[in-house]
């Protein structure tokens, strides 16, 4: 288990997002809502991405 696995999770923004009342959006609010979560999940896992190659490199340095 890596040491970032391990850290408790902290509160933030999306813990707000999660318990908003989304009834009272309108279906523009909606749409728009829903594109602006999907580019923050395309940047999430394009970091994701990027931290599993940096661990990748490092381990294959040190088997050498």
């Amino acid at each position: 288990m890596d040491l970032e696995d391990e850290k408790p999770r902290r509160a933030g923004p999306l813990d707000e997002v999660e318990r908003e009342d989304l009834e009272s959006f309108s279906r523009e609010d909606l749409k728009d809502r829903i594109a602006r979560l999907e580019k923050e999940i395309a940047r999430a896992k394009s970091a994701l991405a990027a931290k599993g190659t940096l661990q990748s490199e490092a381990e294959s340095l040190f088997r050498r």
